[in-house]
């Protein structure tokens, strides 16, 4: 008929063990459904209820659902005149929740643990005994993070399958980051506490991007086939909350950048002469304008950027590209020729 329905269920538990340590459990049960109609029209839902052993039982489970629509075109009545040139145009969209349960490290991290720590001294002849300490604190409320995936596409087949174009653009908003404060750039606890900050959903990164890929296979006479496939991805994220410290200046803040951006020095002039390199030496009771040195001529001089008199960490600012390529593309050629094929990928990133 016009109609098609599929539908499935599945319950899934695993349980791996490394060593000695106690088995790593997952479980949960997955659902899907799809259906189209007369091959023009589709509709596909997906949803996950995923448990992790990673967070308290209160906050062990997740909910994860997806829906993707697609639309033949080339199918459609008023596209007959077309199908001479066009075997197939179709576009999609899709929208869904995805969710992660990866720690930095640990395991449990609702659970508090102890270790063994410094020796403490008692008595009137003190002597030295071991103690425990508390590690990382225990979060209760930690649960799973979670990425919206947003993407709209277009497939596109001419010329009785030797012409293919693909495009593809895509946003994700990763939210709920599971973060370690203990990084020096997030806000944790003060020293004075003596341990360090629990893990915390405390993170929020946009992504956002296209793919793109246009390829031809063709004959030459009965026996030779080729093809070739020129594709590329850019994508660019930004971070859009981390839980940062309170920066003085807004150039040395991390937020709104690129994640893993480089926050350097910028240079301004080379010392000229031995007597600037003194003065500079001199500056701050003799600490130095930059304090990692004594300048000689020649020397590099960076940018005071606030203004202070001194090379600070402050003094820095993003510039460049990311350490994570934003650009990746590649070309894959290949022939075949009375049972011998050949084929050869160009791939770069930026």
């Amino acid at each position: 008929g016009m109609h098609d329905i599929t539908a499935l269920i599945l319950f899934n538990r695993s349980s791996k063990e490394i060593n000695e340590e106690v088995p790593y459990r997952y479980q949960g049960l997955t659902a899907r459904a799809t259906y189209n109609y007369d091959m023009r029209y589709f509709f596909e839902f997906n949803c996950g209820y995923n448990g992790s052993e990673n967070f308290h039982p209160d906050r062990r489970y997740g909910f994860f659902p997806a829906v993707s629509v697609g639309w033949v075109i080339s199918n459609e009545k008023f596209m007959e005149k077309a199908r001479s040139w066009l075997d197939m145009l179709k576009i999609r969209a899709s929208y869904g929740l995805v969710g992660s349960d990866m720690l930095p490290s640990d395991r449990w991290a609702y659970l508090a643990f102890f270790s063994s720590g410094t020796n403490s001294r008692f008595g009137e002849t003190p002597t030295s005994y071991p103690g425990m300490k508390e590690d990382k604190l225990a979060n209760p409320n930690l649960t799973w993070e979670k990425a919206q995936k947003t993407n709209i596409g277009i497939d596109l087949t001419m010329f009785r399958q030797r012409l293919t174009l693909a495009v593809d653009l895509f946003q994700e908003k990763r939210y709920d980051i599971i973060t370690d404060l203990s990084d020096a750039s997030k806000l944790g606890l003060p020293d004075y506490v003596g341990t360090s900050a629990p893990y915390t959903n405390s993170g929020e990164v946009r992504n956002r991007g296209v793919d793109f890929e246009i390829g031809w296979n063709g004959n030459i006479g009965r026996d030779f086939h080729y093809y070739i496939k020129p594709n590329f991805t850019f994508a660019r994220n930004k971070i859009i909350y981390m839980n940062e410290v309170t920066r003085k200046n807004p150039w040395r803040s991390e937020t709104g950048h690129r994640l893993q951006e480089n926050f350097v020095y910028i240079f301004d002039h080379f010392v000229r002469d031995q007597t600037e390199a003194d003065k500079l030496n001199a500056m701050n009771n003799g600490a130095g304008f930059q304090t990692w040195g004594n300048l000689r001529p020649g020397d590099c001089v960076y940018k005071d950027l606030d203004g202070d008199g001194q090379i600070t960490d402050e003094d820095r600012m993003a510039m460049g590209h990311p350490r994570n390529p934003e650009l990746q593309f590649g070309l894959p050629i290949g022939f075949s020729y009375k049972g011998f094929d050949f084929s050869v990928l160009f791939q770069g990133a930026l």
